[in-house]
């Protein structure tokens, strides 16, 4: 797969749940192309940088970001790049599981 997606429908659960894919995704040095959902919005800002984020209920949408990739080879190349460069600086297990261990310690310690 060249290019991974995510197009769920923009509802209240998936507008407030992160889907964990996105993570895989990046180290897998792939660019993506998600359904715009606040959780993505706002949990990783810098996905422009890497994907697109689309209305998945607009073909019209859909098809642009995907010739992005296809006409301009550059920004396929750049997004590939970015993408493991993310997940590397900011997302991967080594650097964040600290943190779930500790919101986990403390919903047992409270």
């Amino acid at each position: 797969m060249d290019i991974c997606f995510d197009l769920r429908k923009a509802n209240w659960e998936n507008n407030n749940s992160l889907p964990i894919k996105i993570f895989y995704y990046m180290a897998s040095s792939k660019p993506v192309i998600y359904t715009r959902l606040k959780a993505i919005v706002n949990e990783v800002p810098q996905i422009s940088e890497f994907g697109h984020l689309v209305d998945a209920s607009n073909s019209q949408e859909v098809s642009e970001a995907i010739a992005k990739y296809v006409f301009q080879p550059q920004v396929y190349k750049r997004h590939c790049e970015q993408a493991k460069s993310f997940y590397n600086s900011r997302y991967n297990w080594k650097l964040i599981s600290p943190n779930l261990l500790r919101f986990v310690e403390k919903l047992y310690h409270d």
